[in-house]
């Protein structure tokens, strides 16, 4: 009778965890679809893109080498949403390898390696690094901070 019993503990177990990982399998594609979205929001440039994926008052960094000392450049969604109709350049953001994706509860992270091309030729690389929210509407980019890595011809 115990060994039943046990048996049952250590099934019931089982299948909990395997449906926190199907939950947490759902939200790492859902992070990394808004996190897409953002990227396709640089691409097209279209405000109701950046609605669906950033939030309104997000901040980002980058930070760049120049002449050997660190450049941090801040600036806000408001101000990239202003400036992106006026860029009329092609311009491509694309993640390099598998991103790493941490998630607790309602915030999460996302590392990974970028590539950043202009009219169709890489611009420069490095590193991002972004938080999300999980908001009634959804996942949406809250910030982020990245390197810029100059490409070499």
């Amino acid at each position: 009778m115990q060994l039943r019993n046990l048996r049952r503990v250590v099934l019931a177990s089982l299948l909990l965890v395997g449906c926190r990982t199907a939950a947490e399998e759902r939200d790492r594609r859902e992070v990394l679809a808004t996190f897409q979205g953002f990227f396709d929001w640089i691409e097209t440039g279209e405000p109701a893109r950046a609605d669906a994926t950033v939030l309104p008052e997000a901040a980002f960094a980058n930070v760049r080498q120049t002449d050997g000392k660190a450049e941090v450049r801040h600036f806000t969604m408001a101000g990239s949403l202003a400036r992106r109709p006026t860029d009329t350049r092609a311009l491509r953001e694309s993640i390099v390898g598998e991103p790493t994706v941490l998630i607790d509860g309602d915030i999460a992270t996302v590392w990974c390696n970028y590539e950043f091309h202009v009219d169709g030729k890489l611009s420069h690389t490095g590193i991002d690094s972004f938080s999300l929210f999980r908001t009634p509407a959804g996942w949406r980019v809250a910030g982020g901070a990245y390197s810029i890595l100059e490409a070499r011809p």
